[in-house]
């Protein structure tokens, strides 16, 4: 009886500096993105006044998009010594932990209890 091996995955390759760029500006588009839906509903359904014009539909996004990618080039400088750091399974986790950071610092207060 012939003995059965597990199959082993192969190592997933490291994305490119291009791609790790990607990843940062989409999350950061979907930041700002998130934080304009924020807006939104915070002025029209609950009727706090903001002062933020009509242009935050496409300047927050923006803005979280270059933000995004200054936080990603401490990722690329390490990553060019380590490529492993720059596999998805660790840009993926990263980027969408800032997007989270990003969607929990739109509270305006903490609840008393915390």
């Amino acid at each position: 009886m012939a003995a059965t091996r597990s199959p082993v995955e192969p190592p997933v390759p490291a994305w490119s500096i291009l791609d790790v760029l990607r990843a940062a500006a989409g999350s950061g588009v979907l930041a700002g993105l998130v934080e304009a839906g924020a807006a939104v509903i915070r002025s029209r359904v609950m009727h706090v006044t903001l002062f933020v014009g009509p242009e935050m539909v496409w300047q927050l996004p923006l803005a979280d998009g270059l933000v995004f990618l200054v936080a990603a080039l401490p990722l690329l400088l390490v990553g060019a010594v380590r490529p492993r750091l720059r596999a998805p399974r660790v840009v993926i986790p990263l980027f969408a932990g800032l997007v989270a950071f990003a969607a929990l610092l739109l509270t305006e207060k903490i609840h008393i209890a915390a």
